[in-house]
């Protein structure tokens, strides 16, 4: 284990995708302590995971943030980035345009850390989306003095890619060795189809789709439940309400079928890595529902509610099926279980794993 310590910038809500990143980062032992920001409610559970938390809603940061915010209109997390400190912002979307305001204090908070650490790294990002040129413009600078950026998808790289440092590899979870995870069992009296939502109702950029969305996820549940397949629907973010879309479907389903359909939250990594490995189908809205679908070499539908999903699909050269989020059609195609054509799961392996090959160095 090395002797600096690491400041980390990423999204940390028990959002599965985020978590599965950060546990193979603290798995890697480059640092000898890791610090991120996070609730007070998800303390103990990232403790458990070898992170150090400073809490941003604990009193006592409460007070000092706002005294160095007054001072030098820095969050006081930031300014833990110092001599013997690298600089890692870890994570997917990241980098996101927001309003004015939460986009510039996000910035002086991002240029500080990169100035004052001894290194700053990028792992695991897309950039955007964003619509100021300004906004690109201001991150082609700060990544300019990062050690190394590097992106999960080429159209993110393609903005940066006149910068030394910036490149592109596979999102870095497909680095990870989970298929050591402990295996439930998978013969066809306990197969079941894992439906992984999301509630696009609270998202301003996607509401309007959201009846023709909830619309799609009833078919799919009725479709499996009517061909006698148990289905599970899948919360991988309670924060962003997908705990609340799972209940929704589950109470709106015809009582002669309950037995056959349940909710799973998040809990914790393993549990949500048993379901994967064991389910017959993934039907993902999330992100790392695909990933994870695609890595395990199950027959996945992937819902494309952003271009990300798009990105991904195409260059990592998944056979999954995509669907776009303005045309959800439910087809009885769907109900039969394929094995996919083969994707080089362990080259995508080796690929993502360069993600990592510059941290620390």
């Amino acid at each position: 284990m090395g002797k600096k310590r690491a400041l980390v910038f990423g999204y940390f809500e028990k959002n599965l995708g985020d978590d599965l990143m950060l546990e193979l980062f603290l798995q890697r032992g480059n640092y000898a302590k890791s610090y991120i920001f996070a609730r007070k409610a998800n303390k103990k559970f990232y403790r458990a995971m070898g992170a150090r938390v400073i809490c941003y809603d604990g009193f006592f940061y409460r007070v000092i943030n706002k005294l160095t915010r007054s001072l030098t209109k820095i969050n006081a997390f930031y300014l833990l980035a110092r001599r013997n400190t690298d600089f890692v912002m870890l994570g997917g979307s990241l980098f996101a345009e927001q309003e004015q305001s939460a986009t510039q204090q996000q910035l002086r908070n991002l240029s500080y850390a990169v100035k004052h650490a001894d290194a700053a790294y990028v792992i695991g990002s897309n950039f955007g989306p964003y619509h100021s040129p300004d906004f690109l413009e201001q991150y082609k600078a700060l990544f300019a003095h990062c050690r190394d950026v590097c992106f999960r998808d080429e159209m993110s790289w393609e903005f940066f890619r006149h910068l030394p440092t910036a490149r592109f590899a596979p999102d870095v979870v497909f680095s990870g060795e989970w298929s050591s995870a402990d295996q439930m069992p998978a013969d066809d009296e306990n197969a079941y189809v894992l439906v992984s939502l999301i509630d696009i109702s609270i998202r301003p950029t996607l509401r309007e789709h959201a009846a023709r969305y909830e619309k799609f996820i009833f078919d799919v549940c009725y479709g499996h439940l009517a061909k006698g397949d148990k289905v599970i629907l899948l919360s991988m973010c309670d924060k962003e309400g997908d705990s609340n879309i799972c209940q929704r479907i589950f109470m709106g389903i015809d009582s002669l079928y309950r037995p056959l359909i349940s909710v799973q939250n998040y809990n914790n990594i393993p549990q949500m890595l048993r379901l994967f490995r064991a389910a017959k189908a993934v039907y993902a809205t999330r992100f790392h529902a695909m990933i994870l679908g695609a890595y395990f070499a199950k027959h996945t539908i992937a819902v494309a509610y952003n271009e990300k999903v798009i990105q991904a699909v195409y260059t990592y050269g998944l056979d999954v099926v995509l669907l776009q989020m303005d045309d959800l059609r439910f087809t009885t195609e769907m109900l039969n279980s394929r094995a996919p054509a083969s994707v080089e799961i362990q080259k995508l392996q080796r690929d993502a794993a360069e993600q990592w090959n510059m941290l620390g160095s």
